[in-house]
Formats: structure tokens, sequence, C-alpha cells
């Protein structure tokens, strides 16, 4: 976005035309166990058309009115204008039951705050209880697809959360995993290089 100057209410930059719909860019909505993944979507289209600073707290809502204190400030009219549609853009992409928590929140930054404290450090826990799970993860009385598929599916929520783990490190745990009925394999699979986790 560009510079106000609150004594002229000039504007550098004219507002941004922005999507009234943003379903088909953000196609996911936030519930209570998936923040990062939300957030790793919703930020960089922000990003993507300069709006960041509306939630970061970088750009600050101008004065209303200009010098003379009547005169309404075209800049905090422009402001207003875009925080209205980022306000709406992050309503829409709440579940119904996220929604209850914000309502009342007036600005973007308001609400981008009000999500964050809930649930940044909910997320920060569950991204460890999902690392945890990865490196203890063992096969015991499971068929080897079963045990595939579950250290798959704990990968992939990690990535989603925006924390993965390489193919070589999940491959690893994969293999520490096995008892010691699998050593033959473990001793070929440890030797060869650059294994995708579709050839694993």
């Amino acid at each position: 976005m560009g510079s106000t100057d609150d004594s002229t209410g000039s504007t550098n930059e004219s507002v941004i035309a922005l999507p009234s719909n943003i379903h088909h860019l953000i196609n996911t909505k936030l519930e209570q166990d998936n923040y990062l993944l939300w957030k790793s979507q919703f930020f960089p289209l922000l990003e993507g058309y300069g709006l960041e600073g509306y939630v970061d707290g970088s750009l600050s809502a101008p004065s209303k009115f200009l010098a003379d204190k009547v005169t309404p400030n075209p800049s905090f009219v422009a402001w207003r204008r875009q925080d209205k549609i980022i306000t709406s853009w992050l309503r829409s992409s709440l579940s119904p039951g996220v929604g209850l928590l914000v309502i009342g929140l007036q600005t973007a930054r308001d609400i981008w705050v009000s999500l964050e404290s809930r649930f940044a450090s909910a997320s920060r826990a569950r991204i460890n209880q999902l690392q945890r799970q990865l490196q203890t993860i063992r096969k015991g009385g499971l068929s080897m697809n079963e045990f595939f598929l579950q250290a798959k599916k704990i990968s992939d929520d990690l990535a989603a959360c925006g924390e993965p783990f390489s193919d070589a490190a999940v491959q690893q745990m994969l293999l520490a995993g096995l008892d010691s009925s699998y050593d033959p394999i473990v001793a070929t699979l440890t030797t060869i290089s650059d294994l995708s986790m579709a050839d694993f």
C-alpha cells in the first residue's frame, strides 16, 4: 500500500481492486485444529495484494479527519474500505464455530490478533505432538501398508502445518520403527541414497 499524508488526505496509490469472493483461493476454513494450515493459505494471499500491513500492524489507520478536524480524510476512507474487504475475507474463511469467537471485532487487525493469540500456541503444541509421534512410530502389529500410511499421514499433517520432514528423515524413522525381523530389508534400504517416498 502507498503512504498517506494525513494533512492533505492525498494518497500515493488508488485503492487496490480486490476480489469479493476468495473461496477459490482459500480452500480451507479455519477450525479449532488447523490454524497453521489456514494461515499458510491466507497470509500469502494478503502479501500477493500488498495488504499484509492491515493484519500485521505495520499499516495503521490514518486520521479520520484532515487538519481542520471537520473534513473527512480521503486516506482514511480508502484505508477503511480496504480493511472492511479484508475483514470480510477473514470472516468468510472461518468455520461457524470459530466465527463466533470474533463477533464484535471491527478491524482485520483485531480479528487477526485474536485468532493468533487463541490458536498459535495450540498449533505449536500440535506440531510438537506430531513430531514426537513420527519420531517414535513403531510397526508393532500393523501391516506394512498400515504402518506406512500411518507415518505418511503424520508426515502430511506436519507439512500442512508448515513443518515438513524430508523424505530421507521420514524413511529413517520408518526403518527405526521396524522390528529385528526386518533387519535384512533395513540393511538394503539404508545403502540406497536419494530414495523418494514413492519408491520406498
